[in-house]
This record gives structure tokens, C-alpha cells and sequence, in this order.
């Protein structure tokens, strides 16, 4: 494992949109992701970037030993709360890494609302996403903000791996990684998890909060 840089955000956007091709979710909020697929890719693209510069994120990917400059998975994790753990994880950065996720982070907002501006998201069904969109603010809400004890907590925001490397362990590997940490700072892990991806998590000790 490595961290990821932004060199690796393209390839990993085309793991995505492959890994989530079939899946249920973005055949429900991208109905025309074949006719669109470079419009169903940026979407990958910017939402990798955006977590990339959240200082509170963890960026891993995994790699072959035999080329370590292409990256055949990744894993994205924010640490939330403003606990101890949560403070130390924020001190770890420098004045100047600081600085840097602040102005990257502010360059691409402004790149991408630019972007998506003159070339529209054709792939998605705009009303559906909205609706999916809002029922994710629901269940925060119902699992994770009306729960103060879980406020500090690590948190799974993509786990992705190539369809042609799955199936080897990468995705313990890097999903480990981050629980190692949250137990390490004695607080938990929470995450949203497809039917696929369940079985993976269960079988890494999580427990089922409810259905989204």
C-alpha cells in the first residue's frame, strides 16, 4: 500500500466507473452511463480529487509490487470528530500541507462547478439523484448525527478495486488498515455498504446498523 497522489486519480476513476458499472445503485442514478461513460468517469474523477485535499481523509491505494506507479485499488477514509485521535490525526500535517490541501481544494471546487458548468453530467437522471442524494442525508441522520456517541469515528468513504484484481485480498488489506487506526484510537468505524460489499465487512467484524 501507498498513498495516493493525484496522478493516480484518472486511473482510478476508470477502476470505478468499472467496478460500479453493474451495480445497482448507479443503474438507479446513471441510466445512461453507456452512452456517457466519459460524463459517468468524471464523476469518479472529481469525487476522488475533492476527498483527496480533505485534510481529515486517509488516501490509500494498493499496487503491484511489480509496478508500484499503477495503482490497481484504492481507499478512501475521513476522521471525524474532534476528539483526541481526531486532533492528532490534523497536527500530523504541516503548515505547508496545510496550506497546499487549502488551495487545492479551492482551485478544483472552482475547476469542477467551472466544469460541470459548460459540459452537464449527461449520464445521470438528475431527479433520481436528488432523491438518492436526499436519502442519504436521512440516514446520517438516523445513524450517525442523532448518535452523539458516534461522532468520533473513522469513516468509509470508497473502497475500489479493478474487477481484474478482485478477489485477492486488497480490499481487507486496505479496509484493515484504516480499522487498525480506529482501534488504535479506541473509537469505531462506520461506513454504507452495497449487498456486494457487505459480505467483505461483515466478515471484518462490522455489524449491520440498518438498511439504506
Amino acid at each position: 500500500l501507498r498513498q495516493l497522489t493525484l496522478a493516480d486519480v484518472p486511473t482510478l476513476a476508470l477502476h470505478s466507473a468499472e467496478a460500479y458499472w453493474e451495480g445497482p445503485v448507479n443503474r438507479l442514478i446513471a441510466p445512461h452511463a453507456a452512452k456517457y461513460r466519459s460524463d459517468f468517469v468524471r464523476n469518479f474523477h472529481q469525487a476522488i480529487r475533492k476527498r483527496l485535499f480533505n485534510p481529515r481523509s486517509l488516501s490509500l491505494v494498493a499496487y503491484e509490487a511489480s509496478d508500484p506507479t499503477f495503482p490497481v485499488g484504492y481507499a478512501q477514509f475521513t476522521r471525524l470528530g474532534d476528539d483526541e485521535g481526531a486532533r492528532a490525526y490534523l497536527s500530523k500535517h504541516s503548515i505547508w500541507d496545510s496550506i497546499w490541501f487549502f488551495v487545492f481544494a479551492w482551485y478544483f471546487s472552482i475547476y469542477d462547478k467551472v466544469e460541470n458548468s459548460i459540459w452537464p453530467d449527461r449520464s445521470s437522471d438528475v431527479e433520481t439523484a436528488e432523491a438518492f442524494s436526499a436519502s442519504m442525508v436521512g440516514d446520517q441522520k438516523t445513524y450517525w448525527t442523532s448518535h452523539p456517541e458516534r461522532r468520533n469515528r473513522w469513516h468509509v468513504q470508497s473502497v475500489v478495486i479493478s474487477p481484474a484484481y478482485q478477489g485477492k485480498g486488497l480490499g481487507r488489506m486496505l479496509v484493515t488498515e484504516a480499522v487498525n487506526r480506529a482501534q488504535h484510537e479506541r473509537v469505531i468505524m462506520g461506513l454504507s455498504a452495497s449487498p456486494a460489499g457487505e459480505f467483505l465487512y461483515r466478515k471484518l467484524g462490522f455489524e449491520l446498523l440498518g438498511e439504506f
